[in-house]
């Protein structure tokens, strides 16, 4: 989705998994910082609008630790180009299981 220069992605994350564990918020921010591209990787991180905080200033912990005290996945971003903002929706299903 676009939206004047940024291109706004969301990703919905549907799962009887609990996201907001410290080894999930972990894995999933030391990969994109380290394995995608360096123009795709995010930039800054926080809770919502406005993305102010920087990755490289305050580092993978904290991103962590507000991911994991909040219990709020984080708005991430990389403001030069490529631009873009991604969003996480996380909300818990029940998986039905099969009766034989």
């Amino acid at each position: 989705m676009t939206n004047g220069r940024v291109n706004r992605y969301v990703i919905e994350a549907k799962t009887d998994k609990n996201i907001g564990t410290e080894a999930f918020a972990r894995k999933l921010l030391s990969s994109w910082l380290s394995e995608l591209p360096a123009e795709l990787r995010p930039e800054y991180f926080d809770l919502g609008e406005p993305v102010r905080r920087s990755f490289e200033r305050e580092g993978l912990e904290r991103a962590v630790r507000m991911w994991v005290d909040n219990q709020m996945p984080l708005y991430l971003t990389h403001r030069t180009k490529p631009r873009m903002m991604v969003a996480m929706n996380w909300a818990t299903e029940v998986i039905e299981k099969e009766v034989p």
